[in-house]
């Protein structure tokens, strides 16, 4: 189901009518649940990477945009790990240190959305490492559908079902539909874990990522 499937459900289980509530609102609340849901669990459909070039005497690299929180990364020269040092411990062991250069690095961190290699590199080097990470959701648009299994778009109707009922104090049918909403993920996450053991190839479609904005009007 694509986004306008999702809220034409949403609609008609719960009757809400056009004037008591606006499309945008409604993919808006859509987009919110898709947001919940991708935080739910380490999705294998949210894996992804990114390439890092590094330049002589440049010590910090933005991150990706869409990046959310990473898995590893992989010094491309020799395929193995490069250690990960909180911030913390990255400033308090290395401070604003940006002479000491070499060609590979031995740690990393992230702050303030930029990705720092210790020691500075000191050659220009295409790809050197690879980040390998979870990303953000896209912020789906009408036509667009969730990156997850078809089989689980139905959990988003449930979502939007559960904030609607909630809005309109019909407790018992929130209740409800937020059960269903909570077991669909739990189903999810059976599924994505089952599937993990015997195959990494359990891919969405990957999209550009979009800012989300506030759900207004909704008193949700």
């Amino acid at each position: 189901m694509n986004l306008s499937d999702i809220e034409g459900w949403a609609r008609r289980i719960t009757l809400v009518e056009d004037l008591n509530i606006t499309d945008t609102q409604l993919y808006e609340l859509v987009n919110q649940g898709y947001l919940e849901l991708s935080v739910q669990y380490p999705w294998s459909w949210l894996e992804t990477s990114a390439d890092f070039t590094v330049s002589p005497d440049v010590r910090t690299y933005a991150l990706p945009s869409n990046y959310d929180y990473g898995i590893t990364m992989i010094d491309t020269n020799t395929d193995r790990a490069i250690r990960y040092v909180p911030a913390k411990e990255f400033f308090e062991l290395r401070g604003q240190d940006t002479d000491t250069t070499a060609s590979a690095a031995q740690s990393w961190t992230i702050f303030a959305n930029e990705v720092y290699f210790y020691p500075t590199p000191s050659t220009q080097t295409t790809a050197a490492y690879t980040l390998f990470y979870y990303s953000e959701v896209s912020e789906l648009l009408a036509e667009d559908e969730p990156e997850f299994h078809q089989a689980f778009h139905w959990a988003l109707v449930e979502y939007v079902a559960w904030k609607l009922y909630n809005r309109e104090e019909y407790f018992a049918q929130s209740e409800r539909a937020f059960i269903t909403w909570t077991r669909y993920i739990n189903e999810m996450v059976a599924f994505y874990n089952s599937k993990t053991k015997w195959s990494s190839f359990i891919w969405g479609d990957g999209r550009l990522p979009r800012q989300f904005t506030n759900i207004s009007d909704l008193n949700i």
